[in-house]
């Protein structure tokens, strides 16, 4: 399940997002994944889904997005790509 995000997994997904600290880089995962900002606040152990906004906000601007959603985008090509040269070896 979300709530077993290893830090392995962690790693492995900071290697294609290096600008994240290992913060960010967890609710970035578990926001890109599909869960809300509440789920990810719950998963974390969170009582507001504040903090998981705020930390969104600040990804989208240093990563001079529009918006929040478009992380969403932003992962899933980053993901795909990767994906797509590993297929190529």
């Amino acid at each position: 399940s979300m709530n077993t995000l290893n830090p392995t997994q962690v790693q492995r997904f900071r290697k294609l997002f290096p600008e994240l600290d290992e913060d960010l880089a967890v609710v970035v995962l578990l926001y890109a994944t599909g869960a809300t900002q509440s789920e990810v606040a719950e998963i974390l152990g969170l009582s507001s889904r504040r903090p998981i906004e705020r930390m969104l906000k600040e990804v989208a601007k240093q990563m001079a997005l529009s918006s929040v959603p478009t992380i969403r985008v932003v992962v899933q090509n980053r993901l795909y790509f990767a994906l797509l040269d590993f297929l190529a070896r």
